[in-house]
């Protein structure tokens, strides 16, 4: 990846806001987004998504856009959950620069120049850090802390608030991930895979003063699925083979082991059909069948790679060099 430059005068700022049942929230964040961004004279868009409120939020999002033409909105066709929002939001944005906040005003607009002025010196992506977390030690810090040490565990990369809302990002380094699952709790760490510069800053917390709480406890394993989904394909998307036909080895490991105790046996005076050997052919066929699964999966692969010209790497030119004419 090409270094980083600092934001040029210019530079288009698109901040994504998904929102879900904020009609309570909605005034005063506009007011304070406007007010952050205008105080530091950036060019600026503010992208809500809304997705399929029940209450009053996209009236006032329609509002908001009437008022001012910076603020764009749009409304999923039904209720789809924050990835896929903010995967819309995406797809609309216009800058080079992206901005990812809450609509719960927990996070208060204001950090926002906080994460550019850093983002001003070079770096990939800017990221808050909740240190002082306004929210239930049982409900909501608990299980983050337990997220954060996984994922910083998985992806050999510290971060202490993987899920502060909070973020800026060059563009470039959203633009080949797939929104699935609950993606959006995942960017940074995808990020850190693609080899961003990364900072993280301390930012405010505001405890929620309106509204509810789209998250509870049911998310943590949501995040762990998806955790384990992002780091088969970071260390096996290029070679499926080493991960199935490892698996299938080990299975006529443990098939070629039940089978020597079958044989030990018989040899003792025992007899053939038994519990263990019906254990030990089925853990033949199987490990047999997934190795020649796995073959197919790679030569599949190997050949979308050659039909597509696509290539498995992706280079920092930053660190090449090349002197051919």
């Amino acid at each position: 990846m090409k270094a980083s430059t600092p934001l040029a005068q210019d530079e288009l700022i698109s901040i994504i806001l998904p929102v879900y049942n904020e009609e309570e929230n909605i005034p005063q964040l506009s007011e304070e987004i406007f007010s952050t961004m205008e105080s530091g004279n950036w060019r600026f868009e503010v992208i809500w998504v809304d997705d399929r409120s029940r209450d009053n939020s996209y009236a006032l999002l329609k509002e908001l856009a009437e008022q001012d033409s910076r603020n764009r909105v749009f409304k999923l066709s039904r209720n789809m959950g924050q990835t896929q929002a903010i995967a819309a939001g995406l797809s609309k944005a216009k800058g080079g620069i992206i901005v990812f906040l809450d609509a719960d005003l927990q996070n208060p607009p204001q950090e926002i120049k906080k994460l550019l002025q850093e983002l001003d010196k070079g770096y990939d992506i800017v990221t808050g850090w909740r240190t002082q977390r306004q929210d239930g030690l049982l409900m909501r810090r608990l299980p983050s802390i337990c997220a954060n040490f996984l994922i910083s565990k998985m992806m050999g990369y510290r971060v202490h608030d993987y899920g502060c809302a909070l973020k800026a990002y060059r563009r470039e380094y959203l633009n080949d991930i797939q929104f699935l699952g609950d993606t959006h709790r995942l960017l940074l760490a995808y990020a850190v895979m693609n080899g961003a510069r990364i900072k993280e800053i301390p930012v405010d917390h505001r405890p929620r003063t309106a509204g509810q709480s789209k998250y509870g406890l049911e998310r943590t394993y949501k995040v762990l699925v998806d955790l384990f989904v992002m780091r088969f394909f970071a260390s096996y998307s290029t070679r499926p083979a080493h991960f199935f036909g490892t698996f299938g080895l080990f299975l006529l490991g443990i098939a070629g082991v039940l089978m020597g105790f079958v044989v030990v046996r018989k040899l003792l005076g025992g007899i053939w059909m038994s519990p263990m050997l019906i254990i030990a052919c089925t853990a033949f066929f199987s490990g047999f069948n997934i190795l020649v699964l796995s073959l197919a999966v790679e030569v599949l692969y190997r050949g979308i790679l050659r039909n597509n010209n696509r290539t498995t790497f992706t280079l920092d030119e930053e660190d090449s060099v090349d002197t051919s004419q």
